[in-house]
């Protein structure tokens, strides 16, 4: 493995901007805080080449983080993973790959703050 961690939490569950600014904070935490080399930001997956509905957009999602996921040494879960069903089965297939797993503290909050603040 190489010095790699992948990122989870929920993002359909939130606004876009709100999203994109937690998972970019914890990217920041994972390098500078826990010092991993490489991240997997699951904000910057691609998006499907066909129109999907909901529940098969999830899936085409879930297929590409599960490859990156397996391909990392840990797990960086957003504080508020729990409300996202992929965020959970992220965190039940990295506790059961054995992957260390660590709680951001970033809150989408706390981006909201920064910006005004």
């Amino acid at each position: 493995m190489t010095n790699k961690i992948y990122l989870a939490g929920p993002i359909s569950a939130m606004d876009w901007p709100d999203a994109k600014a937690q998972f970019n904070r914890m990217a920041e935490y994972a390098i500078m805080q826990l010092g991993f080399a490489e991240v997997c930001n699951p904000v910057d997956h691609p998006p499907p080449e066909s129109q999907l509905n909901d529940e098969e957009l999830w899936q085409h999602y879930m297929r590409i983080s599960v490859r990156k996921l397996a391909s990392c040494d840990a797990i960086l879960l957003a504080p508020n993973y729990h409300i996202s069903r992929g965020a959970r089965l992220e965190r039940y297939i990295a506790k059961e790959l054995g992957l260390e797993i660590y709680i951001s503290p970033y809150y989408p909050e706390h981006d909201k703050e920064r910006q005004e603040g």
